[in-house]
């Protein structure tokens, strides 16, 4: 890792076409406290960078060929906020199939796993009232800030001291990722980013789904032939 404003060490971490790093930013742009120099927020700051084939939506390049003497740039999409706690680590959910949707894993330097949704890093959210497009693509209007919900904690009460690393991986169920943090300690936990929608839940009655599977067997033999008995009655009649 490199340093960045000789304070903080640079986190990134990657998926599919994404990017997301975060630094330490300075009050001004080269760190000094020159006159004249753009003033800027002092703090964290959590990047995001997607990268498009085209900056038209819903266009892709169609060419069969590719080449790396004839290198097209993406089209990126750029968008920053404040982070409200230095992190150590970045990591990202992974799943069997990707349909699940994805959690940014935040390693906090106060030893808390965080976990926050993917649509919270979309480059794309509007910086005014979103319109009836941006709603339906689920985009959220944008906050300049990362938000530390105490409920997205994944070590919840539990400190991890030294998080230097964020391991993820797929399990047979799609709706669940399993997620590993270590450093000087050592957290490992399941989370489910789009709910558990492949699983039963505690709560379902498997009695009742039995008793009910029963019932319909015993009234499909019971009520089987007395309906061939009454479709031959009407022929004959």
């Amino acid at each position: 890792t490199a340093s960045v404003g000789d304070r903080q060490p640079f986190l990134a971490t990657q998926s599919e076409n994404r990017v997301i790093y975060q630094f330490w930013q300075d009050s001004t742009p080269d760190g000094s406290s020159a006159e004249g120099a753009q003033p800027r927020a002092k703090g964290y700051v959590t990047v995001v960078a997607e990268m498009f084939e085209s900056d038209k939506p819903d266009t892709r390049d169609e060419s069969k060929a590719f080449s790396s003497f004839d290198l097209k740039m993406p089209h990126v999409i750029t968008t920053a906020f404040m982070a409200p706690e230095p992190a150590t680590a970045l990591g990202v959910t992974r799943t069997g199939s990707q349909i699940t949707t994805r959690d940014v894993l935040f390693g906090l330097s106060s030893g808390k796993l965080l976990s926050l949704p993917d649509q919270l890093f979309d480059p794309r959210r509007p910086k005014k009232s979103p319109t009836k497009d941006e709603q339906a693509e689920g985009l959220m209007p944008y906050m300049p800030s990362l938000p530390l919900d105490p409920k997205r904690v994944l070590s919840h009460a539990n400190v991890v001291a030294g998080i230097a690393h964020i391991k993820s991986a797929p399990t047979h169920l799609e709706s669940t990722s399993l997620v590993a943090s270590y450093g000087l300690d050592l957290f490992f936990t399941r989370t489910s980013p789009s709910g558990t929608f492949d699983q039963l839940s505690p709560s379902f009655s498997k009695v009742n789904l039995v008793v009910t599977t029963l019932a319909l067997v015993v009234g499909c033999l019971l009520g089987g032939p007395m309906v061939r008995r009454k479709l031959t009655n009407q022929a004959w009649a």
